[in-house]
């Protein structure tokens, strides 16, 4: 009896030891899955995005075509071609689909380029300003990356700083949906200027980041909140000590060196984290590092060769990474990481659905980092214009264009009996152009017409269209 009673209670301690480090493991791996912003191991997710795809940016590379001076990996072409950020519907699609997938905010490459005429020093951001226009810019925040890399992408002057500064101040820094910390609108740096601020008139480096903050308040606000990109290597501690001078309030990075393959940078990464993070100030969470995370890096497009581009397998892994070192140093990193990179395709560091891998990567960081996909009400936006169609006012007034429907969508446009005139379907950034034909290749006549709107999953709708001939 005795026996059986010792044998009943060693069964039920291993069951229960069993559950407990089940529970256990369970636990662990929950934490940081999480949509709930209120939860304490909520991860803010930042992805950047490379602002020079279109023959407006103003870069001399780009011309009237940017793609052009890239070698266009056809494996990697974007899934919605080779766009140009200024078309319509580009960028709006690509906002709709980071906030789906869960990306808190998006960090859009600023150019300074000192070498221009003075009027076009400032480069245009035209994937940001698109972004300003998107109906859901309010369900992510966005900030600038000031790429001031190379001599050419600074300022030369103390007035010149003052430019760039109320530029960001009238068209962005003001903005509800810019990011703020503490109130204070974000700004990254690329790299660090402590002899380059000197030389354009200001006494330290610390004095132009001063100005700027100066300038901030003056337009209200509390300041500015500066984050600085440093890199795990060489003088690193010296970079970090001119920081502290400066008066950076954080640390981050767009991309560390890479090396021979994926899986080596991915333990670089991991190696290059806990540098930073042991370091003094970032160790007692005084400079917070808002963890680098890095989808790839192939320079190849822009004639290097380097080659080290993950797989969804590997850059799963290197997430998972990511979200644990994040979750064991909360206080150091502000839970709070940022991608490389949603479209830096002349780099091979690309997030966003191509040809290859289509939502993969996208599908990938929603698993890691427990996001629910989140889609707004199809047809919540469609656009379509000009209505009527009025060939007497001229070229533009010749074809209708439907804009903000789901890829995909299939259209219909009947005549007031019912009659079908013409079949439409909306291509990968969900537009679709009707040139006033019906299916026949007729010119369809005067009168008021129906179109019916449906997508892949059958929501729907229905308009009223007009032609004037």
């Amino acid at each position: 009896m005795i026996q059986k009673i010792k044998s009943l209670f060693f069964l039920t301690s291993v069951v229960l030891l069993t559950g407990l480090l089940f529970c256990g493991q369970s636990y662990a791996q929950s934490r940081g899955k999480t949509t709930n912003k209120n939860d304490p191991d909520y991860i803010s997710l930042g992805m950047y995005y490379f602002d020079a795809w279109s023959a407006q940016s103003g870069h001399t590379w780009a011309g009237t075509d940017p793609w052009a001076s890239i070698d266009r990996l056809q494996e990697r072409e974007p899934w919605l071609g080779w766009y140009d950020q200024s078309s319509p519907g580009i960028v709006k699609q690509q906002v709709d689909w980071m906030i789906d997938y869960g990306i808190d905010f998006i960090v859009f490459t600023f150019y300074y380029e000192s070498w221009a005429s003075s009027a076009t020093r400032i480069r245009p951001t035209v994937g940001l300003f698109k972004y300003l226009e998107s109906p859901r810019r309010n369900e992510i925040d966005f900030a600038i990356l000031w790429c001031n890399g190379g001599s050419y992408n600074f300022p030369t002057s103390t007035t010149e700083w003052e430019r760039i500064v109320d530029y960001w101040l009238d068209n962005f820094l003001l903005k509800p949906e810019y990011k703020r910390i503490d109130g204070k609108p974000v700004i990254f740096v690329w790299s660090n200027f402590i002899t380059k601020a000197v030389d354009i008139g200001f006494d330290s480096s610390a004095a132009m980041l001063d100005r700027a903050k100066e300038l901030a308040r003056a337009k209200g606000l509390e300041g500015l909140y500066f984050v600085l990109c440093i890199t795990p290597v060489g003088a690193y501690q010296t970079l970090y000590d001119d920081a502290l001078s400066t008066g950076f309030d954080a640390f981050t990075a767009y991309n560390w060196p890479v090396q021979p393959d994926y899986h080596a940078t991915a333990n670089f990464y991991k190696t290059g984290w806990q540098r930073i993070l042991d370091m003094p100030k970032v160790a007692n969470g005084q400079m917070p590092l808002f963890l680098p995370l890095l989808a790839g890096f192939d320079n190849r497009p822009w004639g290097g060769s380097y080659a080290c581009f993950s797989t969804p397998d590997q850059f799963e892994a290197h997430l998972i990474d990511g979200r644990d070192r994040i979750l064991a140093n909360p206080a150091q990193t502000m839970h709070t990481a940022i991608i490389c990179a949603w479209n830096e395709h002349g780099e091979g560091s690309v997030i966003e659905p191509t040809k290859e891998y289509k939502f993969e990567y996208l599908e990938r960081i929603m698993k890691v980092f427990g996001r629910t996909k989140k889609a707004a009400k199809p047809f919540y936006d469609v656009k379509y214009y000009p209505n009527p169609i009025q060939p007497s006012k001229g070229p533009n007034y010749t074809k209708m264009n439907f804009a903000n429907m789901p890829a995909g969508t299939r259209i219909k446009i009947y005549t007031m009996l019912g009659q079908v005139v013409r079949d439409l379907e909306a291509d990968a950034s969900g537009t679709a152009v009707w040139d006033g034909k019906n299916n026949a290749g007729e010119k369809a006549a005067s009168g008021v017409y129906i179109v019916y709107m449906e997508d892949g999953n059958g929501n729907k709708k229905r308009i009223k269209i007009a032609v004037e001939r």
